[in-house]
């Protein structure tokens, strides 16, 4: 698209498969400390930030939990594992980026994860060093489903919100591109989009491929 100069990506979700690998290690947690998790409760958590997500999870199980100690235990049991085990790389996701900077668009994600754990991440993969900026969630007052972390991006990107596609795969994610007044693209990862999303966002596809195809036509 000629009017489209930038594209900001999420991560988890998005780039790397990480969502499912955080049910997986969340259920753990919580099973070891005695507690039953809601599958449909992480779900709704999937997208936002640290602050946010501890307070949902007190919420869901119990505001006499220690849900700060859970969070960062499962923060950790996540890296041992990455240290062993390469994130997949969501489908597609190499082609488009080599297609945006081939040709010309500016580019960055904007992740709710803290800075510490995204250079975790990416240090397998590098993507941090292609793409022109990164705006983790610590480096913004407020979470996704705020506007902030998108319209910081933009910024950093010289890029007013209306020349950029927003590519997410959470629910708090399309809400925030929403209200920042971006078009966003959702490639849905675990959220299935309802009436509501599917009308706040441009596009919904099934993975990243389709993004490159719909962005040449």
């Amino acid at each position: 698209m000629k009017d489209v100069k930038g594209v900001i990506f999420d991560m988890d979700g998005v780039i790397i498969d990480t969502e499912s690998l955080s049910l997986v290690f969340w259920e753990k947690i919580l099973k070891k400390h005695g507690i039953q998790m809601d599958r449909e409760a992480q779900i709704s958590l999937m997208g936002k930030g640290r602050d946010d997500t501890i307070e949902g999870l007190k919420e869901a199980y119990g505001r006499e939990l220690p849900m700060e100690d859970y969070y960062m235990e499962k923060g950790q049991a996540v890296i041992d594992y990455l240290e062993e085990n390469k994130p997949g790389v969501k489908k597609g996701f190499e082609s488009l980026l080599k297609y945006l900077i081939e040709n010309g668009y500016k580019t960055a994600i904007a992740t709710s994860t803290v800075r510490w754990k995204m250079k975790n991440r990416m240090k397998f993969l590098h993507f941090d060093d292609m793409v022109d900026d990164v705006v983790c969630g610590d480096e913004v007052k407020k979470s996704k489903p705020n506007p902030e972390i998108f319209l910081k991006a933009a910024q950093k990107l010289n890029l007013t919100p209306e020349e950029c596609i927003v590519i997410e795969d959470s629910k708090a994610g399309v809400e925030a591109a929403y209200k920042g007044g971006f078009r966003c693209i959702m490639v849905p990862d675990f959220v299935k989009p309802d009436d509501d999303l599917k009308k706040k966002t441009l596009k919904i596809v099934d993975s990243l491929e389709e993004v490159e195809e719909w962005l040449k036509k």
